[in-house]
């Protein structure tokens, strides 16, 4: 079921634990969501170099968004795990997600610049989290960027979004919303991890949180925190 900004009986319900948030509770500081590095070896040869986001070439949430048609992304999705079989169109829902983030963002991004999403579960997601982040548990969505922030504009590769199926299948149930829609959500958060964007701060969060909001609107999904923001040009 799609979240409403307001419950049954008319009171505005708290607002939904961000992806980041859900770590370690709504109200404990924000962990970052992506990892400094990825076990890309066998396809890149090297690892990317780690970063914290932020710097220049990053976008705000106020930035104008670019035209939809200027957005040439390679954008390749992997099933990795047989359980998203019951997402059939999450190929599709991850690309619209990640183009509808690009033109969003304020970002210059090279043309035709590569990402990758996975679809994964939660064990080999666990892995990764253990092996980046030092969290020996599953969580719903990391991000591993290939190029710092400010050469963007030229990096021909923008990197890896990783979703776990159980978690994000989970979460979904909790929230009463429908997983097609939390699982564009989380690509969204995850490609705005790949172009600099983060919430190690509460006005970092808040910026990320309302551009996320505003992507959604875009794609008619619900907000997703639980509170009012703007869309652009309204």
């Amino acid at each position: 079921m799609k979240p409403t900004n307001r419950s049954m009986s008319g009171r505005t319900p708290p607002p939904r634990p961000s992806p980041a948030s859900r770590e370690r509770g709504a109200h404990a500081p924000r962990p970052a969501s992506r990892a400094p590095g990825q076990d890309r070896q066998e396809r890149l040869g090297a690892l990317p170099l780690p970063r914290s986001g932020g710097g220049p070439g990053r976008g705000s949430a106020e930035a104008p968004e670019s035209a939809p048609s200027t957005i040439m992304l390679d954008i390749a999705v992997e099933r990795v795990s047989p359980l998203w079989a019951a997402l059939p169109d999450a190929a599709a829902l991850a690309e619209r997600a990640v183009r509808a983030a690009a033109a969003a963002c304020g970002v210059k991004l090279e043309q035709a610049a590569e990402v990758s999403v996975q679809l994964v579960d939660d064990e080999r997601i666990r892995a990764l989290n253990a092996r980046w982040r030092g969290f020996d548990k599953p969580t719903n969505v990391l991000s591993f960027p290939a190029s710092p922030a400010d050469r963007l504009a030229s990096a021909p590769l923008l990197g890896d979004i990783v979703v776990a199926y159980e978690t994000t299948q989970r979460e979904a149930d909790d929230d009463e919303m429908s997983l097609s829609d939390h699982f564009v959500h989380l690509v969204v958060h995850g490609f705005l991890h790949l172009v600099g964007f983060d919430h190690q701060t509460d006005r970092e969060a808040e910026e990320m949180e309302a551009l996320e909001t505003r992507v959604l609107k875009g794609m008619a999904i619900a907000e997703p925190y639980g509170r009012s923001v703007p869309a652009e040009h309204e």
